[in-house]
């Protein structure tokens, strides 16, 4: 198929597997708010830690070429599945980060009956490997994001594809300024990666949205994200999440 195709309707975004950026009270809408607002005034492009199957790295940039936009889409990613786990992305991590009241009684009660949950589907006792629906992300290729990006007409995406700590080195090959970095990668490594490269290309004012420092599922990003802020200063950390919504999405606001 080589004609480009349009997300014109609901349908072909689901049919695509692209985040809808147009529906009010989607998952990332706040991510689509700041865009929108600032992507005009703010240097800098987008870097994605965290790519999988390209939904959301798909919907924001025909966003960011509805609206006209030059910036570029930096997205990291092994295309393999996940490299590999630290002991803290250990699921009993959660308890002791509520015993250390790191996470409050109503994050732990979830934490709790989402696990319970998990066990009853899968019939088995649940590990960082298998605790989340596409399990430890290994279904994946390369390929499969490339003919998706080809498919919608996508030249505003630069794929990094490999370890983190090896494609964040490479300093000439990524952006150079960020106004937003959506950091989206499950596991502690990933995070300690990520969040000290993204730091010092960010223009004041930019946000680093952090996907899982609420999470049901994964607790190491929490234990990286506090280590990372005890070293720095000059930002505020907000939850941005809509106020009718049951789940905290919380960002760094560089200031």
């Amino acid at each position: 198929m080589n004609k480009k195709v349009q997300l014109d309707c609901a349908w072909k975004f689901n049919v695509l597997n692209v985040y809808n950026y147009t529906q009010l009270h989607g998952t990332y809408y706040p991510l689509v708010e700041f865009i929108r607002d600032k992507g005009r005034f703010l240097e800098g492009d987008i870097l994605e830690a965290g790519t999988f199957k390209g939904r959301l790295t798909a919907g924001l940039a025909t966003l960011l070429r509805e609206i006209g936009s030059s910036k570029i889409i930096h997205t990291y990613d092994t295309f393999e599945g996940f490299p590999g786990y630290s002991e803290k992305d250990d699921y009993q991590e959660f308890s002791r980060q509520y015993e250390s009241g790191l996470i409050t009684e109503k994050h732990w009660e979830a934490i709790n009956q989402f696990f319970e949950i998990r066990e009853s589907i899968l019939k088995t006792t649940v590990n960082v490997k298998n605790i989340s629906s596409s399990m430890d992300f290994s279904e994946n290729s390369l390929d499969f994001v490339i003919e998706k990006f080809n498919l919608l007409g996508l030249e505003n995406v630069i794929i990094h594809q490999g370890k983190f700590e090896e494609t964040m080195t490479a300093s000439e090959k990524g952006p150079n300024k960020l106004f937003l970095t959506i950091v989206d990668c499950d596991l502690y490594d990933g995070y300690s990666t990520t969040l000290p490269y993204v730091w010092p290309i960010t223009v004041p004012g930019g946000m680093i949205f952090l996907d899982e420092y609420y999470s049901l599922k994964f607790p190491g990003p929490r234990y990286a994200v506090n280590e990372f802020l005890s070293g720095i200063k000059d930002f505020e950390m907000t939850n941005i999440a809509r106020k009718d919504d049951d789940f905290e999405r919380w960002a760094i606001i560089k200031k």
